[in-house]
């Protein structure tokens, strides 16, 4: 099974996938948008946009790389927000997926923590929720996911989560943005509920 779409061993760029490189090499942009129900069965991929930013020597320098990163990340997820009819005032709930005591899954618990959450009253606010995994709560984190967004109004719904990768040079260094949902845990096989606009608003 693979989470990165360009680790799926089929030929992505038939389906419009491309990769720019910027500052001089070190980082990468890969972009692919599955719009039709055929690419989505041909390539095993559900219908929407991805991004995926590669920084391989993000860890040489943090600080520096991090910033791009933080940019490239923004500029994108600002984009979405756009094409999806995403308004400053509108209501956002952040989900950190994932198993918070397992290293490598703990992602979403860490993205979790370091969301600050602005004072009740103000016209239009981001929510933050930590579902942890279904053999822990024994609730499919799509059913809590839903119940908070019925229960908050809430406009725009923003998955955490750990990836699976079939490249050690990639931990760590590649990010995915994607509209297509989250099923948790299928890079592991243990598969979810997938999580998706249409599921559940």
């Amino acid at each position: 099974m693979f989470d990165l779409i360009d680790e799926c061993g089929k030929d992505l760029k038939r389906a419009g996938y491309k990769v720019e490189t910027l500052y001089s090499g070190a980082l990468s942009h890969a972009m692919l948008n599955i719009k039709s129900q055929k690419e989505s069965e041909h390539f095993s991929l559900d219908k929407g946009e991805y991004h995926i930013f590669t920084l391989p020597n993000l860890y040489d320098d943090e600080f520096y790389y991090g910033r791009i990163l933080e940019d490239k990340l923004g500029k994108v997820i600002k984009s979405l927000c756009k094409k999806q009819n995403i308004n400053r005032g509108d209501n956002v709930l952040i989900v950190g997926l994932g198993n918070a005591d397992v290293e490598c899954d703990r992602l979403g618990k860490e993205v979790f923590d370091r969301v600050n959450i602005a004072p009740k009253g103000r016209k239009g606010k981001i929510n933050k929720f930590c579902p942890n995994i279904f053999f822990l709560t024994g609730i499919n984190a799509i059913d809590l996911t839903k119940m908070l967004v019925d229960k908050f109004d809430i406009n725009l719904v923003i998955l955490i989560d750990s990836l699976t990768t079939n490249n050690l040079t990639r931990l760590g260094t590649s990010f995915q943005v994607t509209t297509s949902g989250l099923t948790p845990g299928s890079g592991v096989h243990r598969f979810g509920k997938k999580i998706s606009r249409e599921e559940i608003s």
